[in-house]
């Protein structure tokens, strides 16, 4: 393989591989190896240099403030372990998994600042914490909320990640982190939009079973707080009829984030109907629910041409129609073989009766009981 594409691909399989391992944030105990010697490490939520019961650090704060929280860093390991930690701004993967960029270096940096809870000596990003075998450190996190920051969610986290050996080539991520719930005290609004709504109708061909028709949408939090968003899909026909309906459910969705939806229901080939996507928004696990919560409702013309029943129809009425033809040629032959036989019948007899004299009924022509 050229060099490049084999560079190519080691990239692309470092990036793949750092998705996968660093999925959900959360107080877990990670395992790797680190030049061949296995490590173990966790980062969780402290009080007073011990881990705490909870699962996040969750503040709710106005323009201008700032908390103080702590984090503890385990290292479970029988050897000296190296970790990079640091903040970043979070996000959510489509399946619902909360997450961090790779080395993030965002605007997190100036919401989040982690430093050592001891000596109170700064973490920057890119340092790398060097810790002896069977360790532990206390991380002090300050969060600081611009003065010009906006009401609602803005979601963090903060990971340790192992510092692995890594060729020229490409490194592998793995890492482990926790969330950082803070919310900016103001009014709060909870709002889906829906955006590119299409369909598609896959008609069956078995005229005795419905057709699927394949909704397919983006749903975008517009409103500033985070929300569970259920979508209902509905389909139906004119008047209501062959009404379908489902729910889907987002597990989270995150201020300014979109996600791709779609969904398959069971509609019966009606020529026209209508496509109806009610969305409603909700809050996330034990956050206060938004001041202003608004549903959407969105509506698209579906066309659904029965083809298969058309199809049925056609043929039935061709068969009516090909059986009356063959009828009436079946009756046409009949009387015309009537007809042929009366006339043969008249003519046989039309001799006989030219050739006898009058009054003379002998032979076959005389009544019956005369000799």
């Amino acid at each position: 393989m050229p060099y490049r594409t084999r560079l190519w691909v080691r990239a692309v399989t470092a990036l793949l591989v750092g998705a996968i391992l660093v999925t959900a944030l959360g107080p877990e105990t990670a395992r790797a190896d680190q030049q061949g010697e296995p490590a173990s490490w966790s980062l969780s939520p402290s009080t007073g240099g011990a881990v705490d019961d909870r699962v996040s650090l969750r503040h709710t704060l106005t323009p201008g403030d700032a908390a103080d929280d702590a984090l503890l860093l385990v290292n479970y390991s029988d050897t000296e372990v190296a970790f990079r930690v640091y903040a970043g701004a979070g996000a959510t993967s489509p399946e619902g998994l909360f997450d961090i960029g790779l080395g993030a270096e965002d605007h997190a940096s100036a919401w989040v600042g982690l430093a050592f809870a001891s000596t109170g000596e700064p973490i920057q990003p890119g340092d790398v914490l060097t810790m002896p075998a069977q360790s532990a450190v206390e991380i002090a996190v300050q969060l600081t909320v611009p003065t010009d920051a906006t009401p609602g969610d803005h979601p963090f986290g903060v990971v340790a990640e192992l510092v692995s050996a890594a060729d020229d080539d490409w490194a592998m991520a793995t890492r482990v982190g926790v969330r950082v719930h803070l919310r900016v005290d103001g009014p709060t609004v909870a709002r889906q939009a829906i955006e590119d709504l299409a369909t598609r109708y896959n008609l069956s061909w078995n005229p005795f079973a419905p057709g699927e028709l394949y909704v397919t949408f983006e749903l975008i939090n517009e409103g500033n707080v985070r929300s569970t968003v259920d979508a209902q899909v509905t389909v139906e026909g004119p008047w209501g009829l062959g009404a379908s309906t489902t729910t889907i459910e987002q597990h989270e969705l995150l201020p300014g984030q979109s996600q791709s939806v779609e969904t398959t229901l069971s509609f019966w080939p009606l020529l026209l109907g209508t496509a109806t996507i009610a969305v409603e928004p909700g809050p996330v696990g034990d956050d206060e629910p938004a001041q202003t919560t608004e549903p959407v409702v969105e509506e698209l013309a579906v066309t659904a041409v029965p083809l298969a029943h058309l199809s049925v129809i056609a043929a039935a009425v061709l068969l009516a129609l090909c059986w009356r033809q063959l009828r009436r040629r079946h009756r046409q032959r009949l009387e015309a073989r009537v007809a042929s036989l009366v006339e043969q019948r008249l003519s046989e007899r039309q001799p006989r009766l030219e050739g006898a004299a009058p009054g003379d009924l002998s032979g076959d022509d005389r009544p019956p009981g005369e000799a």
